[in-house]
C-alpha cells in the first residue's frame, strides 16, 4: 500500500491484507514496440475502467475527467516499460550501473535480466489506454479493471494512493492518486539533475501492476521496501522481488539513459553497489546549496525526514554521507 506521508511529496507504502497491495492519453503512443522473443508470464492484454453511463451507480466510478487523467498516466506507464524493457535487451545490461543499483550485483546474469525484462513486457501488452467502460469493480477475462472509490467507500484511501487486489487483478485508485504528479518530462529532469522526484501516476500503476500475476505471471513482486533510500539498501534477493525496486529502474533508465548505460567493473575490489550508484548521480547536483550545518536529506524524504516549510527537495547522491545509501 502507499501512503501519502505528507501532503506534497513523500509516501511510504506498506501492505495491506493477504491478498492487498496499495501505492499509493487516448492517443497511442509513439515508443518503439518491445522486441519479442520471450514467453509471456501474464496472460492480461487490456485495461478496463468503472466509468461512462454503464458504470455510473458504481461506488468506484470514474468520472471523465479522472478516465483522462488515468489514460495520460497509462501512456507513460507504458513508456517507462518500454525504456525497461528495450534497455533490458542489451547483452551486458546486467552489469550497467542502473541494473547493479536497483537489483544487485548478485543477480547480475542474463538470465535474470531475461525474467525481469519479460514483467516489463507483460506491462507493455495492457496498452496504451483504457480499453473500455465496465459496470463494476470485478474481475474480467484478459484486463486488469480499474476503479475509483472515495475515501466513503474506502477508508484506506484516507491515506493510500491506491490499492492493488493481487488475487483479481484489479487496482482501486484513490483521491490521492489524482493529486499526483503529471508533469513527466520536469519529473524526469528532476530525477536526472537533482537525484529528487515526486510520485507520478505511471509510476504509481507501474508498481502496482507488478504486483499482479495477470500481468507479472508466476514472478508478481511484492512490498519489502518504499522510497529510493530503502529499496537501495535491500539485500539483492529483496531487491528482486521488490515492487518500487522496478518502478525506479524504469524511470532510471528513462530519465537518466546515459548514466544508467554506463558499465561496472565486476572485477572491482569496491563494492559493486557503490560504484553504481555514484555512476547514476554522474553530472546531478543538489537543486541549492546546503545550509551551513543543515542535514543531509535522503531521496523521497524532507531534509532531516521531515517536511520543512521554506526548504528544498533533498540532494543528490554526490552529497550524501557515507555508505553512498
Amino acid at each position: 500500500m502507499m501512503v501519502q506521508r505528507h501532503a506534497t511529496l513523500a509516501l511510504f507504502i506498506f501492505s495491506v491484507l493477504a491478498n492487498a497491495l496499495t501505492l499509493g492519453p487516448r492517443s497511442k503512443s509513439s515508443e518503439a514496440e518491445p522486441h519479442r522473443w520471450l514467453a509471456k508470464r501474464g496472460e492480461l492484454n487490456r485495461i478496463l475502467i468503472v466509468g461512462g453511463s454503464i458504470g455510473a451507480d458504481s461506488h468506484v466510478h470514474c468520472t471523465p475527467h479522472q478516465v483522462r487523467r488515468i489514460d495520460e498516466d497509462i501512456a507513460w506507464m507504458r513508456k517507462l516499460a518500454a525504456s525497461a524493457y528495450n534497455f533490458l535487451l542489451k547483452e551486458d545490461s546486467h552489469t550497467t550501473a542502473a541494473y547493479i543499483a536497483w537489483f544487485g550485483a548478485n543477480n547480475a546474469d542474463r538470465e535474470t535480466a531475461d525474467r525481469i525484462r519479460e514483467i516489463y513486457d507483460g506491462i507493455w501488452d495492457l496498452g496504451n489506454e483504457t480499453d473500455a467502460y465496465v459496470g463494476e469493480l470485478e474481475p474480467s477475462s484478459g484486463a486488469v479493471v480499474i476503479g475509483c472509490p472515495d475515501t466513503t467507500t474506502l477508508p484506506l484511501c484516507e491515506e493510500a494512493v491506491a490499492v492493488g487486489i493481487r488475487s483479481k487483478n484489479l487496482v482501486r485508485l484513490c483521491p490521492l492518486y489524482f493529486e499526483q504528479s503529471f508533469d513527466y518530462e520536469e519529473q524526469f529532469k528532476s530525477w536526472r539533475m537533482w537525484r529528487t522526484r515526486s510520485l507520478t501516476g505511471a509510476e504509481a500503476l507501474l508498481h502496482e501492476m507488478t504486483h499482479l500475476p495477470g500481468v507479472a505471471g508466476s514472478w508478481d513482486t511484492v512490498d519489502i521496501a518504499y522510497e529510493e533510500d530503502k529499496c537501495l539498501l535491500l539485500s539483492d534477493a529483496e531487491m528482486i522481488q521488490n515492487a518500487d525496486n522496478y518502478m525506479l529502474f524504469a524511470l532510471e533508465v528513462r530519465a537518466n539513459p546515459d548514466n544508467a548505460a554506463k558499465q561496472i567493473d565486476m572485477e572491482a575490489e569496491e563494492a559493486k553497489y557503490k560504484i553504481a550508484r555514484r555512476l547514476l548521480a554522474e553530472g546531478s547536483s543538489p537543486p541549492v546549496e546546503a545550509p551551513a550545518g543543515g542535514p543531509f536529506g535522503y531521496p523521497g524524504m524532507w531534509i532531516g525526514n521531515q517536511y520543512a516549510a521554506g526548504r528544498f527537495p533533498p540532494y543528490g547522491y554526490s552529497n550524501w554521507p557515507p555508505p553512498w545509501c
